[in-house]
């Protein structure tokens, strides 16, 4: 989604027209937000062979930068005609150690998770690019702890979901300082282009460093809470920006997001929770816990979200009021 605000605003806040081919609509605008999703990078992942894949995914070039799965909650999981799923799933990860989950630990997420896995018999590959695939095999390059190729595996499977990379959408590339090299928008701390100011980012197409070096390329999650915590500070923002409140430190155009993290992973009969405040280090809070509740809760909070959607009620008061007593908000003070 690309929303656009055409009423006029200060003169600081220049609107910015792009050429667009003839065949498409330009759209004027004095403020825009976007929203958009990212696409699934599949290019940097060629197939084998053409066996019902597309022309993009058996593109020979590897992006050397990308990698085809990217958290161990994602991964590419496999299971072998000896061994169906899900007796022995394969998990082949980027990350550099299981729990990892791009964000660098959330409390003890690396033993919890091993754990998990090795319970449900699930082996693993980390610091792996998979370099390519067909119909029923990946290769898979192994890395050490400096990045440096150290071995290449086949991992044969029956079925394979594959997680690639995520690169921004082809409207947003190429703009000059509107994004980073993979097309996520670079924005400041309310949510504002760096390179245009009538311009606002929010969600997915966002771009956020990562919270660690690691030796393959691993990006870091956007949860549900926290791009609320987004569309919050920029609705406040925007909100002065139309009546013309000029942006400084001491008026109130200043709305900042807290980027809390709150997460319910169902494991099927089981489900692991997590809590980072905020979700980039270094945090206030970081807890995580495992348990048969959590999937219960999974189910719960799926009706009740639902029902929010169906209603039109973004945050009922009894949420907003249970959540700050729990010092989750969406909103710096």
């Amino acid at each position: 989604m690309v929303h656009g605000l055409r009423r006029a605003v200060p003169n600081n806040l220049a609107s910015v027209q792009q050429s667009v081919p003839a065949s498409r609509t330009a759209v004027p605008y004095a403020s825009a937000t976007l929203a958009v999703m990212a696409l699934v990078g599949l290019a940097a992942t060629p197939a084998k062979a053409a066996v019902g894949q597309n022309e993009e995914m058996c593109d020979p070039v590897i992006d050397g930068g990308s990698h085809a799965v990217r958290t161990s909650s994602g991964g590419v999981l496999r299971s072998s005609a000896t061994h169906p799923c899900p007796k022995e799933p394969d998990l082949v990860t980027s990350d550099p150690y299981i729990g990892h989950l791009g964000l660098g630990d959330v409390g003890d997420s690396k033993g919890l998770l091993e754990s998990a896995m090795r319970k449900r018999h699930i082996k693993w590959i980390c610091n792996a690019k998979v370099e390519r695939f067909d119909a029923a095999m990946l290769d898979v390059i192994e890395h050490d702890h400096h990045g440096q190729a150290i071995g290449r595996k086949e991992v044969p499977f029956d079925f394979a979901m594959l997680l690639p990379a995520f690169r921004g959408i082809e409207a947003e590339r190429g703009l000059d300082g509107l994004t980073n090299p993979r097309g996520f928008v670079l924005i400041d701390q309310r949510q504002r282009s760096l390179a245009l100011p009538n311009v606002w980012a929010i969600g997915v197409c966002v771009a956020i460093p990562p919270t660690e070096t690691t030796p393959i390329s691993t990006g870091v999650p956007k949860t549900g809470y926290m791009i609320e915590s987004m569309v919050r500070a920029v609705a406040v923002n925007l909100r002065d920006v139309l009546d013309e409140k000029a942006p400084s430190a001491e008026a109130t155009w200043s709305a900042e997001a807290t980027w809390n993290a709150i997460c319910l992973a169902d494991m099927g009969d089981t489900g692991i929770a997590f809590v980072a405040m905020p979700e980039m280090p270094p945090r206030n809070v970081a807890w995580i816990a495992e348990g048969k509740w959590v999937h219960l809760a999974k189910v719960a909070f799926e009706k009740y979200f639902l029902r929010k959607v169906r209603r039109g009620a973004t945050e009922p008061i009894y949420e907003k009021y249970a959540l700050d007593a729990l010092g989750i908000t969406k909103l710096k003070s």
